[in-house]
């Protein structure tokens, strides 16, 4: 029950941290750079929506997860890990251009991205892999079972 309770957890947390993420860079971002690349606004609406993609999909793995049938609970776990999967591979474009320095703006005396920028995709990355861990482990372990 405990691995539940923390795959739970960590899911709603990382689905806060998505649209946390998104909402920065959907319009603070905007406030701080001036003008920025459509592309950056639009990675940040997608990752608001699959911010509440997450929670959504853990109300419904709560609800397969009240069937006593094994099947239901599996579909969960799948679902809720490549929803886990999408969340880490939207990062690594972001980290990616933090790092490496990239422009995130239009303008032409824009400044160039910082690497401490890429601490939150990190974050995201890092949360995503955990839960992703958390969630194949507890289905490894049942499987052994059988």
């Amino acid at each position: 029950m405990a691995g539940t309770k923390r795959i739970r957890n960590l899911t709603i947390i990382t689905s806060l941290a998505s649209i946390t993420l998104g909402a920065y860079y959907e319009w603070l971002f905007v406030y701080i750079w001036g003008v920025i690349e459509e592309d950056v606004i639009f990675w940040g609406g997608i990752s608001i929506v699959i911010g509440f993609v997450g929670i959504l999909l853990l109300m419904l793995a709560r609800f397969m997860q009240k069937t006593s049938e094994e099947f239901w609970q599996t579909v969960a776990r799948i679902i809720l890990a490549l929803w886990h999967l999408g969340i880490l591979l939207l990062q690594v474009i972001p980290t990616i251009i933090w790092l490496s320095g990239g422009m995130v703006s239009d303008k032409p005396y824009a400044s160039k991205a910082v690497p401490w920028g890429a601490a939150p995709h990190i974050l995201m990355i890092f949360l995503a892999s955990v839960t992703m861990y958390q969630l194949l482990r507890k289905w490894s372990i049942a499987a052994k079972r059988v």
